[in-house]
């Protein structure tokens, strides 16, 4: 009678085969979160250029409501205009969530036909984030600017 016995191996990971997987895990770690602090900073500029735009757009509308009442109005001069503070607030809270200076630039639009003159005028807008103390906004994501431009003008007869 034979009886075979048979040795089973039992094999692992060597410290050095864990130490390399350690430190790729890390490494892979490491680039996801750089990834996160990336796409959180952009979506927060995201958020920061679209409360800047209902600001800028809102004065803008403000200042094509009064160009239809009085196109000569002081606010219509030719000529930089403001800064006059916004504020964007949390309708849930109110808290105040941006704000903004608002400058506009009135100028002239000039009619190419000789002879002629139009009655109309062009209109930028230009937003600019503030902190509650009225020091402009120097965390970079956060200080774009945003400007918006038109033209106002009567009907012509």
């Amino acid at each position: 009678m034979t009886v075979t016995i048979r040795l089973n191996r039992i094999q692992g990971f060597s410290l050095i085969e864990a130490m390399i997987a350690l430190v790729l895990i890390a490494s892979g770690v490491l680039a996801s979160s750089s990834l996160f602090a990336i796409a959180a900073s952009s979506d927060s500029l995201a958020r920061s250029m679209g409360a800047a735009t209902i600001a800028a757009e809102d004065k803008l509308e403000w200042l094509a409501a009064l160009y239809s009442r009085n196109p000569s109005a002081e606010e219509l001069t030719p000529g930089t205009h403001g800064p006059v503070r916004s504020r964007i607030i949390n309708p849930s809270d109110g808290t105040v969530l941006n704000r903004f200076d608002l400058a506009w630039t009135v100028s002239f639009v000039p009619d190419p036909r000789p002879g002629k003159g139009k009655e109309a005028k062009l209109v930028r807008v230009e937003a600019t984030p503030v902190h509650a103390n009225g020091a402009k906004n120097s965390r970079s994501p956060f200080n774009k600017v945003f400007n918006v431009a038109t033209i106002f003008s009567l009907r012509m007869k």
